[in-house]
């Protein structure tokens, strides 16, 4: 998987499902981040995908309440749990960060500087599937 996400072989075992409100988009918006979904992705792909079957990725936002909260989900390899512990306490406090995880460090630091608190992320991870849940500020009325 060399300068590529994914291979052919890869393409053809990996299936997008995205769900966005409608409603949102009329009445709701939230200024989200370029590049906020791809190294969640990109790690999914990299890390879940088994040869034996296919990896679904599914990403869903909706308003709740004031927030747009946004899952990105798959059921590919769990992420260990020692290592789902070190990200945890990593995304609570960056400079706890160690190597490795370049991509979601960075989108962290992004995450902070732009919404400075008012956001979170968060991470689970079993054998049926893994799931980053992030939440943003959601600002209503015309949409821009």
């Amino acid at each position: 998987m060399r300068g590529t996400v994914l291979n052919r072989k890869e393409e053809q075992r990996v299936k997008f499902i995205i769900f966005w409100n409608s409603h949102f988009f009329k009445k709701d918006h939230a200024q989200l981040l370029r590049f906020t979904f791809q190294p969640i992705l990109e790690n999914a792909i990299r890390h879940g995908l088994i040869r034996s079957k296919p990896l679904h990725l599914l990403v869903c936002a909706e308003a709740e309440g004031s927030s747009l909260a946004i899952r990105i989900s798959n059921d590919g390899r769990p992420i260990a749990p020692d290592k789902l512990e070190e990200m945890r306490k990593a995304c609570a406090d960056p400079a706890q960060w160690s190597s490795g995880s370049v991509g979601l460090r960075n989108l962290i630091k992004r995450l902070t500087l732009h919404y400075a608190g008012r956001y979170s992320l968060g991470m689970n991870s079993d054998e049926e599937k893994t799931e980053f849940q992030l939440t943003i500020p959601l600002e209503r009325g015309e949409t821009p």
